[in-house]
């Protein structure tokens, strides 16, 4: 398994569907041997806590859109795998469902369930929670520092020493920042969106967010893998 791709906050069905395609075309043509979803794949617009536009999508069209995607990036990835590393927006069914106590623990509305993903390959929304493969750990992400050097060390570090590489969601922009600590050379990842600003109703303002993701090559021979990121 040399090659990654990481991708994080498609949003869908606020995603935007040029960036989508290409995503799709390059796991097709690149051949990655694991493809990490790092989470808010799915938005869940309808249930969330804020003022919502009427005419979106419902739950069910959202649910409907993400799995189409995800039935695409099964047909493009071949024989590698899909991890699926739920983040702040589909936690949001889980908030949902603790209010009326008698629906938890029915598993056809669990996310896995919901979406056709294996359990196998889907983790639960947890800010301590990490994907580990090799030396490189997966996270959704969470805040920023105002300090770029500060944030990158307190997520590798948060990551564990075994970590070198720390992947992260969440902020919406694409950057590598390489640290060196007693343990050498390490790097902290920020691995861009898929979401449309366009379409983000909630936006007062249109943020200048990184399109694209993260590709790693494992197989360089040198102590760090190769970290690409990829903007569209």
């Amino acid at each position: 398994m040399p090659r990654i791709i990481v991708v994080s906050d498609l949003h869908i069905p606020q995603h935007h569907k040029e960036g989508v395609d290409a995503l799709i075309k390059r796991v097709r043509t690149w051949h990655p041997g694991k493809v990490v979803l790092l989470g808010d794949i799915l938005d869940s617009y309808s249930i969330s806590r804020y003022l919502k536009d009427p005419a979106a999508p419902n739950l069910q069209e959202e649910i409907d859109a993400t799995k189409d995607v995800l039935r695409r990036l099964r047909a493009a990835i071949g024989r590698g795998c899909i991890e699926y590393l739920s983040g702040n927006h589909e936690d949001r069914l889980r908030r949902v469902l603790w209010e009326v106590p008698g629906l938890n623990g029915l598993k056809a509305l669990s996310l896995p369930e919901l979406l056709g993903v294996s359990e196998s390959r889907w983790r639960p929304y947890d800010k301590d929670a990490y994907l580990r493969i090799g030396s490189i750990a997966f996270h959704h992400g969470g805040d920023t520092k105002r300090n770029t050097e500060g944030t990158a060390k307190e997520r590798l570090t948060a990551a564990g020493e075994e970590t070198r590489v720390i992947c992260c969601g969440h902020t919406h922009r694409l950057s590598v920042t390489y640290i060196r600590d007693r343990l050498g050379l390490g790097a902290s990842v920020e691995t861009g969106c898929l979401q449309d600003p366009i379409k983000a109703d909630y936006l007062k303002t249109r943020k200048l967010w990184d399109l694209g993701w993260i590709e790693i090559y494992t197989d360089t021979g040198h102590s760090l893998p190769r970290i690409q990121p990829v903007f569209l």
